[in-house]
């Protein structure tokens, strides 16, 4: 029985070190080894599939914020559309998923329970960084949270885009979970189609957390290379609506604050490095 398990151990080590387009080293086995000796290799298995769900997002310039065609729908905070410049960088295919918290940090605070592939919901700002700290801290990677010209870049698609109302289509029932549809209630990730760099549920299901804080006025003053938000605020933001949503709140371009204090069944997160 030991044998075999050390087997299936050394199997997955050379997958973990593959995801993480290293060669098996040291390093990489020590890192893997302690999960197994620390956790279990359900919690290898999960940290290797969020490795394996990084999509690398070719960085560009692009129009951030609301006008043009959808012009009528524009909130006051989504002006005045501005030129953003991006660099390369990775993001989630799919938000962090409750099976996938539960094994970094051992714990169950989600509102909908019993449902390992739906979204982890009910953290708030400060949950979400301690799970990416200690992510961190076991796999000697860099995650963090989107900003939230990263967030919109990769909702519209990046240089993909179709320019789109919605992430992938401007049929939101395609692409989305929201109050039409959701039969009031969360779902699992990746029953929807993506957007076009490959995506899932970047518009419903939860909001999701961005590492900016949130000023309406924003926009008016941002930086042109990647920016991070403004220095002061009381409030993040979040972005992408909910399964309670309307559609209106639904559109990438749509912002909302929240406070990094409060978590709820609405919002959960997905990884950026």
């Amino acid at each position: 029985m030991m044998q075999t398990k050390n087997y299936f151990i050394v199997a997955l080590m050379c997958l973990f070190a593959a995801c993480m387009d290293v060669p098996p080293s040291k390093n990489v086995s020590d890192v893997f080894a302690k999960l197994v000796e620390d956790n279990t290799i359900d919690t290898a298995a999960q940290i290797k599939e969020l490795l394996n769900n990084m999509v690398l997002i070719e960085g560009g310039i692009f129009e951030m914020g609301c006008d043009g065609k959808y012009s009528d729908m524009c909130n006051s905070d989504e002006h005045p559309k501005h030129k953003v410049q991006l660099s390369n960088f990775k993001i989630g295919k799919y938000e962090v998923t409750q099976h996938q918290w539960r094994a970094v940090m051992n714990t169950k605070p989600a509102y909908f329970q019993n449902c390992k592939q739906c979204p982890i919901e009910r953290v708030n700002w400060a949950d979400a960084q301690k799970f990416i700290e200690k992510l961190n801290k076991k796999t000697k990677q860099k995650f963090r949270l989107p900003t939230e010209a990263e967030w919109e870049y990769a909702a519209r698609g990046g240089k993909k885009s179709g320019n789109y109302k919605y992430a992938g289509s401007n049929n939101l029932d395609t692409v989305a979970w929201y109050v039409k549809n959701s039969g009031n209630t969360l779902h699992k990730i990746g029953e929807k189609m993506p957007n076009e760099l490959g995506l899932y549920d970047m518009t419903g299901n939860v909001w999701e957390w961005c590492f900016d804080k949130f000023d309406e006025d924003y926009y008016h003053h941002s930086t042109l290379h990647n920016p991070e938000g403004p220095d002061r605020g009381a409030y993040r933001v979040v972005r992408g609506g909910s399964w309670s949503a309307p559609s209106h709140n639904s559109r990438i371009t749509n912002r909302y604050a929240n406070n990094p204090q409060q978590g709820t069944n609405l919002v959960g997160f997905r990884l950026a490095q």
